[in-house]
């Protein structure tokens, strides 16, 4: 299947994006974006200093979010 370009999110709705937006920020993969990345169980979820180079789950998922955040704000995504 591969996986779902960011550009693609812009064809989703609103209630799909904030899924995605939410299983993301637990640093999970959303089933809806296709398939896992290459090595995602084993990637860091972020890059730590002492951390040589390494792909981590953070640089992945990063212009997703960003997308996401930009088209629905975040009272949106998470209501209070």
């Amino acid at each position: 299947m591969g996986i779902i370009s960011v550009e693609q999110l812009m064809d989703f709705s609103d209630s799909v994006l904030v899924d995605i937006y939410r299983t993301l920020n637990h640093w999970k993969w959303s089933e809806t974006l296709g398939d896992k990345p290459e090595g995602w169980e084993e990637m860091p979820d972020y890059k730590k200093p002492y951390m040589g180079e390494c792909k981590t789950k953070e640089e992945v998922i990063r212009p997703y979010m960003n997308m996401i955040r930009a088209r629905i704000p975040m009272q949106r995504i998470y209501p209070v």
